[in-house]
Parts: C-alpha cells; sequence; structure tokens
C-alpha cells in the first residue's frame, strides 16, 4: 500500500515589488516586525514591470544603498512605506532604464524588550 504524506512548506520570506515612481509598503503583523533580507532598486529581471515587454534594459542594475536605506527605515518597526524613485536612494544605477524596487524580508518577534525599548528610544528622536 502506499501512503501519501502533504507538507505545506512556507516561504522564509516575502518578496515585495514596486515600478519605479510606486511605492512600496512593508507590513508584518501586530507584535513583529521587519527583518530585511535584501533589497535592490534597479534591474534583476527584464520581466518585472514591463509591461511594454522591452528587451534592450539592462538587467544588471543595482543600486549600491538599496539595503542601507531601507534598513535605516524600516528595520524593527511592524511596518514602512518606500517610494520607489531615484530620489529616494540618491543613485541612478542604470540612466535609461526603468527600474523596480525589489524587497526580500520575514517578519520576526522582538528577542527583549530591551530591544523594543532602543528601537522605540531611536524612533522618539
Amino acid at each position: 500500500w502506499s501512503s501519501s504524506t502533504s507538507t505545506t512548506i512556507r516561504p522564509r520570506y516575502h518578496t515585495l515589488y514596486a515600478c519605479e515612481g510606486n511605492s512600496l509598503e512593508i507590513q508584518c503583523e501586530e507584535g513583529t516586525h521587519i527583518n530585511l533580507i535584501r533589497a535592490n532598486f534597479g534591474r534583476f529581471s527584464i520581466s518585472v514591470c514591463n509591461e511594454q515587454g522591452n528587451v534592450d534594459w539592462s538587467v544588471n542594475c543595482m543600486a549600491h544603498r538599496s539595503f542601507r536605506v531601507i534598513q535605516e527605515r524600516c528595520a524593527g518597526r511592524s511596518r514602512c512605506r518606500i517610494e520607489a524613485t531615484v530620489s529616494t536612494f540618491n543613485e541612478d544605477a542604470c540612466p535609461r532604464v526603468h527600474k523596480y524596487l525589489e524587497v526580500h524580508f520575514n517578519c520576526t518577534k522582538p528577542r527583549s524588550s530591551l530591544f523594543n525599548t532602543s528601537v522605540q528610544q531611536q524612533q522618539q528622536h
């Protein structure tokens, strides 16, 4: 006889995209906070945010400050909004290429009340 077992594997992280000129909202459930894994404002895929089907865009386009900018704005918070614009990241890694913001994150529970206190103090300044 054969037995079949079904296992649901939850993704280790969430991925969100925002086309250039739009905003991206990262949101975690109450009691958890954003843990940023990877981020890029640029273009690594020809298919994302490409409704016209352009094929001549660079797909090796990365704003080097992407992770740092989003980390500064979102780390330790349960939600944040980022504009997918050149001015947000203060860098145009590939002029004349329509870019998008790609964010990989998961939601984690704070490790201790000490962490919560320091985050709250930072946000008040």
